[in-house]
């Protein structure tokens, strides 16, 4: 098992430093800037539990992107599985999800529906672009991204 590291009270009150609020306009280069600053701790293992990270890089369309997407809906009830006090699948009673009317988009021009997808893996690796090659390089990802989500279709 890997041993907590010792952080100088310093580096404690840097650290807390950065766990408020970003200053308007600086988000990016204060992101960045703590994250090169805890690289230089090397904190192992313990550094998950106050790095950044990217969380997602999803997209919000008023049209479908691939065959089969359905818009985001509203979930009037979830699926419920009453297992019956049996281990077999076969024999669960199984009530589907049900589903309302497609959402309005609020992200999009117009009263349309949503089609949303996202990815988890994606925002970290802009993330790492953004960490180490800097905003320019993450916003030209981005912006390949968007060109081949959108345009190239």
């Amino acid at each position: 098992m890997n041993e907590f590291p010792e952080i100088s009270e310093k580096d404690l009150r840097t650290i807390l430093e950065y766990s408020g609020p970003l200053e308007e306009g600086r988000e990016l280069e204060q992101v960045v800037e703590f994250d090169h600053f805890l690289n230089k701790l090397e904190l192992g293992f313990y550094g998950c539990l106050v790095r950044p990270s990217g969380a997602d890089l999803g997209y919000h369309s008023p049209l479908p992107m691939y065959e089969g997407q359905d818009p985001i809906r509203s979930i009037y009830k979830k699926m419920e599985i009453n297992r019956n006090g049996v281990d077999d699948p076969s024999l669960w009673e199984i009530t589907p999800t049900v589903y309302g009317d497609p959402l309005i988009c609020p992200y999009l021009t117009g009263d349309v529906p949503c089609y949303f997808d996202g990815s988890a893996l994606h925002g970290v690796e802009v993330f790492k672009i953004l960490s180490n090659q800097g905003i320019e390089a993450a916003w030209n990802y981005l912006d390949k991204c968007y060109e081949s989500q959108f345009l190239l279709k």
